[in-house]
């Protein structure tokens, strides 16, 4: 009879203990429910944020187009020259002679050649009416000084 209480008792044990790991077992399939859940929500912010750093990285790349393009054409390097005609050729290094003989003819204590220039090269599309502006990248900041210096006298000859 003793041996029956025991096994009963063992018996009863072990059914709580199974309850109990039937209950550990339930709230562990609801967390891991849960924890998906969250996963799928976090999943859902990382494509967000991924869009958001592409839209980001878009604008950014933009921008460096648009700063790159403004200091291509900004005075810091660059010289902006107006009113000087073009000529019928289509070849760039024309650019070059152009400036070189308008530097010559009115830029004093100076001999220009087109080693002088990075580039040389009109601004917008060719129209029979106008003269496109011309835009000149010297190859020393000096000589850049050195027209800046005579630029009115460079705007009554053309315009600057």
């Amino acid at each position: 009879m003793e041996a029956m209480k025991e096994m009963l008792g063992t018996a009863c044990e072990f059914q709580r203990n199974f309850q109990d790991m039937k209950r550990e077992m339930s709230e562990l399939k609801w967390e891991t429910s849960e924890l998906k859940n969250e996963q799928s929500v976090q999943r859902l912010d990382i494509d967000e944020i991924d869009r958001g750093v592409s839209k980001v990285h878009d604008g950014v790349r933009s921008c460096k187009d648009k700063i790159e393009k403004v200091e291509r054409y900004s005075r810091r390097e660059n010289l902006i020259f107006y009113g000087i005609p073009e000529a019928q050729d289509k070849d760039p290094c024309t650019c070059k002679d152009t400036i070189v003989i308008f530097l010559n003819d009115h830029v004093p204590k100076r001999r220009w050649c087109d080693r002088d220039m990075v580039r040389a090269h009109r601004i917008g599309e060719k129209r029979s009416a106008t003269i496109r502006p011309q835009i000149v990248r010297l190859m020393h900041h000096d000589d850049k000084f050195r027209v800046l210096e005579i630029k009115e006298t460079l705007k009554k000859s053309t315009s600057m």
